[in-house]
């Protein structure tokens, strides 16, 4: 197992930007290291991108979480992309992140990784912020993914927008502006439940959210995502334990996501 971080240029973010890629590649023959079950050797390993948190970067999966020994026992390539403040948006006042994580990311690490980006193996998750982005994603794109999580998913942008200002997010009213001008109005192209109730049912991958039951900041929004998902009549797992809003949390799910849509068949 390789990992390596550094900077690429990005063009839809107009700037350098930091970039951490694990690959499993080197390590599949080691006696030390079991593959989980359901998982098999193969020199093309599907492709996990991750997302972080409102106070994170590029390095938080991988200094805070077991990543790296789970992109080993699951024989996946992760990205772990840095995207700062933005929620994921192409920004009013800002760069074009969405795009970036959409299109550019995947195109560059095929060409400088040879990592399989095909959309029978392309994975994206994420936690808290990052879960948001990893839903917009999936619900706007579903043909680009074979699957999708949100851990702690800050899934309720425009009800989080509305309690503002809130001591747990502090400094989000700026980005809400830069995110959607002065006025702050969260669009239906970036509102979770709007975005599900337009998207076809019958092209998205499977859907895994989770949430600690201590999760005092978005237990009740995780709820209610979960069960807006089913009115719509969309296919998803739902999952809850004990755990706050903490990476210990996180550690678990993303485990236990890659335990479900890791394997290759």
């Amino acid at each position: 197992m390789s990992y390596f971080t550094g900077t690429i240029y990005s063009h839809a973010e107009k700037a350098y930007t930091n970039l951490t890629v694990i690959l499993p590649h080197d390590s599949q023959d080691r006696p030390d290291i079991r593959l989980r079950p359901g998982v098999k050797k193969t020199d093309r390993p599907k492709t996990v991108i991750l997302l972080h948190g409102l106070l994170d970067n590029a390095t938080s999966w991988l200094t805070r979480t077991s990543i790296l020994r789970y992109a080993e026992e699951f024989n996946v390539a992760v990205l772990l992309p840095e995207v700062h403040r933005s929620w994921y948006q192409n920004m009013a006042w800002g760069q074009n992140y969405f795009d970036y994580i959409t299109k550019e990311l995947p195109d560059l690490a095929e060409k400088m990784f040879r990592i399989d980006r095909s959309p029978d193996s392309l994975l994206i998750g994420g936690f808290s912020m990052g879960g948001y982005g990893a839903m917009k994603c999936v619900l706007t794109c579903p043909e680009a993914y074979c699957a999708a999580g949100a851990f702690s998913g800050a899934c309720d942008l425009k009800g989080l927008v509305s309690r503002l200002p809130d001591p747990d997010l502090a400094g989000m009213e700026r980005d809400v502006a830069a995110m959607f001008g002065q006025g702050g109005t969260v669009p239906g192209d970036s509102d979770l439940f709007e975005l599900a109730g337009r998207c076809k049912k019958e092209l998205l991958p499977p859907i895994y959210l989770c949430c600690g039951t201590e999760d005092e900041l978005i237990y009740e929004d995780s709820r209610n995502f979960d069960k807006h998902l089913t009115k719509l009549g969309i296919s998803h797992r739902y999952e809850e334990w004990s755990g706050g809003h903490e990476f210990g949390f996180w550690d678990q799910a993303v485990e236990r996501f890659l335990a479900q849509y890791a394997a290759v068949s």
